[in-house]
């Protein structure tokens, strides 16, 4: 017995981590459990911790089931993923639209996944979301089991409770994102990190990272750890890894021309160029997510202590902390909109530091005596108020959830299934919101943003006044979506302003939704050809007139000529030329279109004479 009494001290390396299997108290760098004394304690590693992991585990798919059962929720950009998928199944390629291959997927592996649950004829939209439930569940159980592993069993509780019931987590693994195989990867790459096991690490990394490709980050870090570390790498157990990265990032090198998704070069540019203000254009985003109430600034407040609790006492979380706050850092900072999926990835290390320094305040083995009870108490307490405030919670985060699906099912549904019945397949359309109206429309989409559209991205160069309507001119697409400030500002409606360009190119067609609130959103069809204006060379009574007169081919000067504010004419300009230029008389003017017009032409006017007349074509 007397071997109890005397712990050894543990051998580490550089980063402070002992050798691979011993079993330590992370606060204190010893070994915890000496001789024969860690197989007597074995149990009570493996069996209460595995069982309160299995617990928070199903809290967590039970939540999200609820949740996904009371409001049916599925996010826009999840839809984005399903279309490249759906096309992929079809034998149409790895592409959003068919033809382009364009990268607007962020996450392969999953698109992949989903192919294959379109081959096999399931729907792959609730499988997705499945997936990501169970996903949740998982990094739920391991981030508790990490914490445990390290020494901190009740901050493993705590933190595998927070993230299985907090709101981000569940509304984004419900609506069928990838955020629950990005924490799941994350968490499995952080113990395996921990662990020292190192064909697991580069496996789970080389995942993550093939899950959505800003896991790249996390990646880096710790492989830059291992190695400032000393530890060793062997080639055998990271040659899975690199098959797995270098297969994807070659493929995607000759598919697309780079391995970057476009919607990630794409929104830096696109919003870049609309939003200029502030020096941390994302603060309100973060107040919203991490000060909006009294639990998330006790939570923040927890985090930060938590820091300098884990840097001092725990120097494997010393990575991933650093990790957390590049990745939040680099978010505040950007001019992206912090979209809320992206608070998501961090949020288990975020919960896991937070818990440490609520374990940590209420230890019960610091206390003396008798005290130490009355601490165990108090965690307990906590630990249980923890769980029923949380539940509490989930009814409004359910509410909150229906509320924002409204205008998916009832508004942007809609359009994609109209569109779906009353467009040409060819028809392309021009909008923002991408995810439902491209996913139900099935059409060719130019989304204004660039994620499947990078043509559209030479429009937001420096000094640009209007890049929305210099793309809807130069592109000309047979339908523009729009919201109603642009719908004005572009002249399309309300206004008699706006630019001309656009304005006499097309008409209103119909709004959505359709209720005494207004449209929220209008849709426009063009009625100008799109290969509009002059043949060159014209026919030959016109070629003298155009010599002299030197018409610009692209000044569009569309007239009016119906009540309804449609038109009739594709081009117009002004003719100053004597008679004897075009020869003839009034009777000698073409009497047909030169090009079909979707609307009747109108008789023409004079087409020749020493006064300014318009020529209409």
């Amino acid at each position: 017995m007397a071997s109890m009494a005397a712990p050894t001290e543990c051998v580490a390396d550089r980063s402070g981590f002992p050798p691979r299997g011993t079993l330590l108290r992370a606060d204190t760098g010893r070994q915890a459990l000496p001789g024969h004394a860690f197989a007597h304690r074995v149990g009570e590693w493996t069996g209460a911790p595995a069982v309160w992991a299995g617990a928070i585990a199903l809290l967590a798919v039970g939540l999200r089931v609820y949740v996904l059962a009371a409001t049916h929720t599925t996010t826009e950009d999840f839809l984005i993923t399903l279309r490249y998928a759906r096309n992929l199944a079809a034998g149409q390629g790895f592409v959003y639209n068919p033809g382009e291959h364009v990268l607007g997927a962020t996450s392969p592996l999953y698109t992949l996944l989903l192919a294959g649950l379109y081959r096999l004829g399931l729907d792959a939209g609730l499988a997705g979301k499945v997936i990501n439930i169970l996903a949740d569940g998982c990094a739920s159980a391991m981030l508790c089991l990490l914490l445990v592993r390290m020494g901190y069993p009740r901050a493993g509780r705590v933190a595998g409770i927070l993230y299985a019931a907090t709101s981000a987590p569940i509304n984004f693994a419900c609506g069928g994102m990838e955020t629950g195989l990005v924490s799941l990867a994350e968490v499995s790459a952080i113990t395996a990190y921990v662990a020292y096991r190192e064909r697991a690490l580069w496996t789970w990394l080389a995942l993550l990272v093939l899950v959505r490709i800003d896991g790249l980050a996390l990646a880096a870090i710790l492989a830059a750890a291992w190695a400032l570390a000393r530890r060793p790498f062997h080639l055998r157990n990271a040659s899975a890894a690199l098959i797995l990265v270098g297969g994807w990032f070659a493929f995607a090198t000759i598919y697309f021309g780079s391995p970057v998704p476009t919607s990630v070069t794409a929104k830096l540019v696109a919003y870049g160029h609309v939003r200029t203000v502030g020096v941390l254009p994302n603060l309100p985003e973060f107040a919203k997510q991490f000060g909006k109430g009294p639990f998330q600034v006790a939570l923040l407040i927890c985090f930060m202590d938590g820091v300098a609790v884990a840097w001092r006492r725990v120097p494997a979380l010393r990575m991933p902390i650093v990790w957390v706050l590049i990745y939040y850092g680099v978010l505040l900072t950007s001019r992206v909109p912090a979209f809320g999926w992206y608070f998501v990835p961090p949020l288990p290390v975020y919960y896991a530091v937070a818990a440490l320094a609520l374990e940590v305040l209420l230890r019960s083995e610091d206390a003396p005596g008798a005290h130490s009870h009355v601490w165990q108490i108090a965690g307990g307490s906590v630990e249980a108020l923890l769980v029923v405030l949380l539940l509490v919670h989930i009814p409004g985060v359910a509410r909150d959830v229906a509320r924002a699906q409204v205008l998916e099912d009832y508004v942007r549904r809609p359009i994609g299934e109209w569109l779906a019945r009353n467009t040409a397949p060819t028809d392309r359309v021009l909008l923002e919101p991408l995810g439902y109206i491209g996913f139900y429309s099935g059409r060719p989409m130019i989304d204004v943003v660039g994620i499947v559209s990078p043509q559209v991205l030479r429009f937001y160069r420096a000094g640009a006044a209007d890049p929305l309507a210099d793309m809807i001119a130069a592109l000309r697409p047979e339908y523009v979506l729009l919201g109603n400030r642009d719908a004005v500002r572009l002249g399309l409606r309300g206004s008699q302003k706006g630019d001309a360009r656009i304005r006499y190119a097309y008409r209103f067609v119909r709004g959505w939704p359709d209720d005494s609130d207004g449209p929220t959103y209008f849709l426009f069809k063009r009625i100008i050809p799109k290969r509009a204006g002059l043949r060159n060379p014209a026919r030959p009574f016109e070629r003298p007139i155009m010599q002299r007169g030197r018409p610009r081919a692209d000044a569009l000067q569309p007239v009016p000529i119906r009540p309804d504010g449609g038109i009739a004419c594709v081009r117009a300009f002004p003719l100053q030329v004597p008679v004897a230029t075009g020869g003839g008389s009034r009777a000698g003017c073409p009497k047909e279109g030169l090009l079909e017009s979707e609307e009747p032409l109108l008789p023409r006017a004079g087409c020749m004479g020493r006064e300014p007349h318009t020529r209409l074509c």
